[in-house]
């Protein structure tokens, strides 16, 4: 008998939809099959055109997007509608209303009918780490909406990480990241045995659809010197973003993984330490934060990153006199330390590309009315890279300060997601993590390939860590338990009482360590031994909520708060791949 799973990767500017299949007779798996648009070559594109005129003529997916140009004077062309889920936003097209669960529903049954398959009826959804409760309530209606049960949840950089298991086993703590459209989502992940334990998960709301408007606006001017971005009619606008992603795509290929320059990280330092003598502070500067502060500044000479790196790092070591104000000798011992840093850290390089085409100049035809625009790669990259440095870099060092861990001490590095092919990012992941980066061929299927297989397992999402209750002590009291307590469980009821006359109580949710996770203000009569009510629970959306009720003060009078961000781990032992 053949037992069918399926995995979706909703995405902002792409959608995924794979199948695993496993014979249960010879416990054999077969190949992931993957459903997409051009004869499943590529993913569904998150796009729709509603007509002006008429209600009903809809229009999804690529057709929409690599034909904006003749739809948009009779369409109105949505993208990026994902971000609609979880807030009031509606977009308005004629006198018709749309919020972003009618426009997810829209999709998703298109997607469902363009897949074709009757057992196409559930699913597991990758999400983004800081999907809101509400956006994920959305989503869980849209899909049901389209007749697809969501079966669970999955973080998208967890499960770009459970497809690509197999071949990495050998590596025990792997960061992963996942550059989308919409967000930028990581995951720091430790293998052991058959178990994968989320270390670390962080995300932020930039992608690769931030990356197309910031180029759109700086090359605007060029191409409608009469207006202002914000001033450009919706239909040029349409066609100046496709342009521009298009761009985008050209001016970064695919990575080949297996022409990386490899640069063994041993032979270089982590980190290094600054000392500059008397009336200075010594200072550690670590290998990711060097690659952040150089990072812009490789187009100018040795010498005079050298003389950059001063300007920076002296307010640092020298904090009471500018760079300008030093006296030559302590100049002379801060240049020193800065020369030799740079010899103790592996010099600064790149991937290796499929092609050299990708450095071509780039001739961009925006449709009527508008001027041609001439861009050579260096203007690209010139655009591109501060964002890169600005967003995505800081967020990487943030996840490795969560779990105090350096680049040395990350054995791999995962890259997923449709923006993760963008030249400038992989050149500053391959700074930091050099000879460490894995790209997959599979970028933009990875999440949804691994959704799938994380459906087939039918495993458990077990806590990582333990919910508590702050006690009046400072004790901390389990309320969810880590490695008990799974999505799905409820907790029985637990009453507190108050331990001095008081007209309110205050239910402060730590984890094991005591960090915060919320904070809950209940009302009280004000007499000692007063019984408050606690319930708790991990819903299917992977989200804690916890309850706490008063039954002094009217028998449904209750307070409730949320935790979002939860750590799970997955056990990986009944599956294995061919």
């Amino acid at each position: 008998m053949e037992y069918i799973f399926y995995g979706i990767d909703f995405g902002t500017t792409n959608t995924s939809v794979c199948m695993y299949s496993a014979d249960d007779d010879t416990q054999m798996s077969k190949p992931i099959i993957s459903f997409g648009e051009n004869e499943n070559t590529v993913p569904f594109s998150s796009c729709i055109a509603i007509s002006k005129s008429n209600a009903s003529d809809i229009l999804c997916g690529r057709r929409v997007k690599e034909h904006i140009n003749e739809l948009t004077p009779n369409y109105k062309i949505i993208t990026s509608f994902k971000s609609l889920l979880g807030t009031d936003n509606e977009v308005i097209v004629a006198d018709r209303r749309y919020d972003g669960v009618m426009l997810a529903t829209i999709f998703l049954t298109f997607i469902k009918n363009s897949v074709k398959r009757s057992d196409f009826t559930e699913a597991v959804f990758s999400i983004p780490v800081d999907f809101t409760s509400k956006s994920r309530h959305d989503l869980l209606k849209a899909a049901e909406n389209a007749g697809i049960k969501v079966k669970a949840f999955i973080s998208e950089s967890t499960s770009a990480y459970i497809f690509k298991q197999q071949s990495i086993k050998q590596y025990s703590k792997v960061m992963v990241i996942d550059w989308g459209g919409g967000t930028l989502d990581l995951s720091i992940l430790n293998l052991k045995g058959n178990t994968i334990t989320e270390e670390a998960v962080y995300g932020i709301k930039y992608g690769g659809d931030d990356i197309d408007e910031e180029l759109a606006r700086r090359l605007q001017p060029k191409a409608y010197p009469d207006y202002s971005f914000d001033e450009l009619p919706s239909d040029k606008k349409d066609i100046l973003l496709k342009n521009t992603e298009d761009m985008k795509k050209q001016f970064s290929p695919l990575i080949a993984e297996n022409e990386a320059t490899v640069v063994d990280a041993n032979d270089y330092a982590s980190e290094y330490r600054i000392l500059c003598g008397p009336g200075s502070k010594p200072l550690i500067v670590e290998h990711s934060d060097y690659v952040e502060m150089t990072a812009p500044l490789l187009n100018l000479s040795e010498s005079e990153i050298v003389d950059e790196l001063c300007k920076i790092i002296c307010p640092m070591v020298f904090t009471d006199t500018s760079y300008f104000e030093l006296v030559s000798i302590k100049k002379d011992r801060l240049k020193s330390n800065i020369e030799k840093m740079m010899t103790e850290f592996q010099p600064l390089k790149s991937l290796k590309t499929v092609n050299n085409d990708y450095h071509l100049t780039k001739n961009l035809l925006l449709g009527k009315d508008a001027k041609p625009v001439r861009v050579e790669y260096d203007d690209f990259v010139e655009i591109v890279s501060p964002l890169v440095y600005k967003y995505v870099l800081p967020a990487i060092n943030h996840i490795m300060k969560m779990v105090n861990v350096k680049p040395a001490g990350i054995d791999a590095v995962i890259l997923a997601g449709g923006s993760s092919g963008l030249a400038p990012f992989t050149e500053v992941i391959n700074n930091v993590f050099p000879d460490k980066v894995i790209f997959d061929n599979d970028y933009q299927w990875m999440v949804a390939k691994g959704a799938a297989i994380t459906n087939a397992l039918d495993c458990q999402f077990i806590l990582c860590d333990d919910i508590c209750l702050l006690l009046s002590d400072n004790s901390k009291y389990p309320i969810l338990k880590s490695n008990i307590n799974k999505v799905g469980d409820t907790v029985d009821s637990i009453s507190f009482s108050l331990t001095e006359d008081s007209e309110d109580a205050h239910f402060i949710f730590v984890d094991s360590e005591g960090n915060k996770y919320s904070v809950l203000n209940v009302y009280a009569k004000g007499f000692l031994d007063e019984k408050l009510t606690l319930s708790a629970s991990i819903d299917r959306d992977q989200i804690a909520r916890i309850k706490v009720s008063n039954s002094n003060i009217s028998s449904d009078y209750c307070v409730t708060t949320e935790i979002n961000k939860l750590k799970f781990y997955y056990d990986l032992s009944k599956i294995s791949l061919v």
